[in-house]
């Protein structure tokens, strides 16, 4: 896998040789794909799909219930997922580390959306 975050294109190449490209935004989606590719070009396109997502005004994750409903958002969590994939398996399984309890309150979508800063004690 190859991430481009300046030009937003993640590209990933499968068994069979062929590529799979995510590119975000609607803008510009064609030239800022080839920047990322040798070529030669054109290149044979076999899919395209577009899909809309979730992102936050603060930029920090959103995590948890959207009340009354029984819906679970899970979004802004972008090429960090990776990272926060432990914390998010123990919330959703329920059984969260007390000290991850007061960071995913933060982010549910049911509270009111705040600039969300996340600090260490004793780090200058």
């Amino acid at each position: 896998m190859v991430i481009y975050p300046d030009r937003g294109v993640t590209l990933q190449q499968r068994p069979d040789l062929s590529v799979l490209a995510l590119v975000s935004g609607d803008s510009d989606v064609e030239a800022r794909l080839a920047s990322t590719l040798p070529g030669p070009f054109p290149l044979q396109r076999l899919a395209t799909t577009h899909f809309r997502r979730v992102a936050t005004s603060d930029g920090a994750p959103m995590i948890g219930r959207v009340k009354p409903s029984r819906l679970m958002v899970l979004t802004g969590l972008d090429a960090a997922a990776a990272f926060f994939a432990p914390i998010v398996a123990r919330h959703l399984a329920g059984v969260p580390a007390d000290d991850e309890k007061p960071w995913i309150a933060s982010l549910s979508p049911s509270r009111p959306r705040e600039a969300i800063t996340d600090f260490v004690a004793g780090i200058a």
